[in-house]
């Protein structure tokens, strides 16, 4: 019995023993598992914080070429704005030195011719020959000699020529270009006689008439606003930009233009101020040029019936029944006129 007890217990610890060995076999994989997947981790956690740096690195470095490349456009900027500076400087002298070269032309070519002296050649006679002496060789005596040549003397007198003088030889070129029909070469000698003589006002007015002619306005205004620049006062230079602003249906600055002088007392002044200011329905400012006209002209019928159609315009109707049978005692209006004003009798209740 004791024997089957002893048996018994070392089956059992035999038994014991084969378990535990195959849990420690189980248990080696699971290690080995856990082990690779840390590594694994730590592996790709460095991976990650390698490419985080090298994206850092890479934005910062694309940060400075930027800043670099605006760096590098403003400075392209700035040297190409210094070179057209420079190249509108080089052309404006460019064209003062042609101008001056031009000038210096007209001068040479009224300079007188210089006369020069013909050169006198003095040759003194040949001195006779003496009779030979006995025993003796004969000797011939020549004398000649030229005189000293004298100098030509040349007397030149160089009339430099005024600005107003080059201005007026400009004036009669741009009129022969005129009568050849040639616009654009009379166009050049005016704008170089305004060089000369900016405050040449035939030249200035023909040369904006010519821009005005062929359709260029700005040209004709900007040409024109520098001549009222020169003389406020000028009412020509006012007059014919008015119309180039009529021309363009721009009769607000038309008004503009002549309204500074409103007060002059100029016929044809006042006319264009009148119909200007009636064209932007000023009724109360062509009033008052009328009034002006017949100021200057009290017997013109004419200007008695603007003033009433400006009165009427306003709703002013006696003034305007006033004005309009004025207009009729002056006897002299066009028959389509006095037709006109009798019609507006009738219907004012006259």
């Amino acid at each position: 019995m004791l024997n089957d007890l002893d048996e018994q217990k070392s089956g059992q610890g035999s038994s014991s023993n084969g378990d535990a060995t195959q849990k420690g076999r189980a248990n080696k994989p699971a290690f080995f598992l856990t082990i690779l997947l840390a590594l694994v981790i730590v592996a790709a956690s460095y991976y990650i914080w390698t490419l985080n740096n090298k994206i850092e690195a890479l934005t910062e470095q694309t940060q400075k070429t930027e800043v670099a490349h605006k760096h590098q456009v403003k400075q392209l900027e700035q040297e190409i704005a210094s070179l057209k500076q420079q190249l509108a400087q080089l052309q404006a002298d460019n064209q003062k030195l042609q101008l001056e070269n031009q000038m210096l032309k007209d001068q040479l070519a009224t300079q007188p011719k210089a006369e020069e002296k013909p050169v006198e050649v003095a040759q003194q006679p040949v001195a006779p020959v003496s009779k030979p002496k006995p025993k003796a060789k004969p000797k011939k005596k020549v004398t000649s000699s030229l005189a000293k040549k004298e100098e030509p003397k040349i007397a030149v007198t160089i009339h430099k020529l005024t600005p107003e003088e080059l201005a007026q030889r400009k004036l009669i070129s741009a009129e022969q270009a005129l009568d050849k029909n040639d616009m654009q070469s009379a166009e050049k000698y005016l704008a170089e006689a305004l060089v000369l003589t900016p405050d040449n006002k035939e030249a200035r007015m023909k040369l904006a008439t010519l821009y005005f002619a062929r359709g260029a306005n700005s040209a004709a205004h900007s040409t024109l606003a520098q001549g009222i620049a020169i003389d406020f006062t000028d009412k020509d230079y006012r007059m014919l930009k008015a119309r180039v602003y009529m021309k363009q249906g721009n009769f607000e600055a038309a008004y503009d233009t002549l309204a500074p002088l409103e007060d002059i007392t100029k016929q044809d002044y006042q006319v264009l101020l009148a119909n200007v200011a009636q064209g932007i329905s000023k009724y109360d400012k062509a009033a008052l040029a009328f009034q002006r006209l017949i100021s200057m002209q009290p017997e013109a019928g004419r200007w008695y019936l603007g003033l009433a159609t400006a009165q009427d315009q306003m709703g002013q109707f006696e003034a305007a029944v006033k004005s309009y049978k004025q207009a009729l005692d002056m006897g002299n209006l066009a028959k389509p006129s006095a037709d006109f004003v009798k019609q507006r009798l009738v219907a004012l209740g006259e």
